[in-house]
């Protein structure tokens, strides 16, 4: 919910993206011929105004929530339609981070009156097939690969300048919270891990195993107590 709105990226000609009102499910407005992303869109102030952020098939798309005017657009999306673009676009002040696999990599842009200023880009970085990587500090924390090929990489990496301060290898895909100044991963293999948000290297202060393999969905932390699900069952944890 944006601006009053519950936008929703729908997906299809003339309602790529669409926005309701929360209590009665009547349509506000609609935007874009763009095919639906797995992204889940966020909100952000960019510009002086309420905005709603997308990533669509097409790429990065930002909207006035109130009116659905686009704002801004930069193309961003693997040359292949059988991939997945699922990571949610992070916002911080100016700055809009995007992040996908399938030889398409990363980009951090600028945003400024509705002009869009690449800051960097690369697929050497943080190519996120689908887990939306975190930001603590100055730094992103992210899975590098994919579930289906090799196996993914824990990554931190400077939000500014892209470059990676490390890596730990073998780490696989997995959902991440910031938590406290550190960071619970819930991985694909259903491990719930905790480890430092720290630039100067991997630390890992716990793991349990809570799930079975595969557990793709997106923990949720809520007042101490983490809620986690496989393709089976839901299990919550007591954290504190």
């Amino acid at each position: 919910v944006v601006g009053g709105n519950l936008v929703l990226n729908v997906g299809g000609k003339g309602a790529g993206v669409v926005a309701l009102d929360p209590a009665t499910g009547k349509e506000k407005w609609k935007a874009t011929d763009d095919a639906a992303s797995y992204s889940s869109p966020t909100a952000a102030e960019i510009d002086g105004k309420t905005a709603a952020v997308f990533v669509t098939r097409f790429g990065l798309r930002v909207f006035d929530a109130a009116t659905g005017k686009q704002m801004s657009e930069f193309a961003f999306r693997p040359r292949v339609n059988e991939s997945v673009q699922a990571a949610t676009p992070l916002v911080w002040k100016d700055e809009i981070f995007l992040t996908a696999s399938y030889a398409t990599g990363a980009a951090l842009v600028k945003v400024k009156g509705g002009e869009l200023t690449e800051v960097w880009a690369n697929d050497k970085t943080l190519s996120s097939q689908y887990n939306t990587p975190v930001r603590v500090g100055d730094y992103l924390y992210g899975v590098h690969g994919r579930a289906d090929i090799g196996t993914a990489a824990l990554r931190c990496v400077e939000w500014k300048t892209g470059a990676v301060k490390w890596t730990e290898a073998n780490f696989g895909v997995a959902s991440l919270v910031a938590v406290d100044g550190g960071i619970v991963a819930l991985t694909e293999a259903g491990d719930l891990v905790r480890f430092d948000a720290s630039p100067d290297g991997y630390k890992e202060r716990g793991r349990a195993k809570l799930l079975d393999k595969p557990t793709r969905a997106a923990a949720a932390l809520a007042d101490g107590r983490l809620f986690a699900r496989d393709g089976t069952k839901l299990v919550c944890v007591k954290l504190k």
